[in-house]
């Protein structure tokens, strides 16, 4: 299963993650909410229980193994210490 990053359907502040994830060679999928922009309150509590934070702070990468990365700038550590 790939990773799994998590944003609206736009470009924003993932549109970076997706290049550096692709740069990495490391599969991923976008997830973006049901019914887009703003989010529901479904999707923020999924979003709060999956990242386990409680400001539902997006984009947010979930790796195969489970592991969950909020914040831009940390996910971009994370794939150039990973790719």
């Amino acid at each position: 299963m790939p990773a799994s990053l998590y944003y609206y359907q736009a470009t924003g502040r993932a549109n970076v993650i997706r290049l550096a994830l692709a740069a990495a060679n490391i599969p991923f999928n976008d997830v973006y909410p049901q019914g887009g922009f703003p989010p529901s309150d479904e999707v923020k509590a999924k979003w709060r229980k999956l990242g386990g934070n409680t400001t539902t702070n997006v984009p947010m990468l979930q790796m195969e193994d489970g592991k969950v990365y909020t914040q831009s700038q940390a996910i971009l550590r994370f794939i150039g210490r990973t790719g």
